[in-house]
């Protein structure tokens, strides 16, 4: 885990690769931004329990790193972005949410 530039963290968050990453963003205006990249692919799987797919490299490794992800979002007030979730996508699409500062 690193800060690659001020205000955005890369999280290393193995599961679906073993390199997968997620984003820790700090937004002036809208807040904290948890983007799980392919860490965590739909809120049904976010949990708890976390709930997993068939396509990981390791489940184990996946489970830890949710749990991760879970805390570190607790921890900063950070809304989630799941990496393919429709509905998630749809439902900020219709409130005009893509557009973050």
């Amino acid at each position: 885990d690193e800060e690659i530039v001020p205000g955005v963290q890369m999280i290393q968050a193995p599961g679906h690769t073993c390199g997968t990453c997620a984003l820790l963003v700090e937004l002036p205006k809208s807040g904290n931004v948890l983007v799980t990249s392919d860490a965590v692919y739909r809120a049904e799987s976010w949990g708890p329990p976390a709930v997993g797919s068939a396509i990981a490299w390791s489940s184990l490794a996946w489970e830890s790193s949710v749990e991760k992800l879970r805390r570190i979002a607790s921890r900063n007030d950070a809304r989630v972005i799941f990496g393919h979730d429709a509905v998630q996508m749809a439902e900020m699409r219709s409130r005009g949410e893509w557009v973050y500062e």
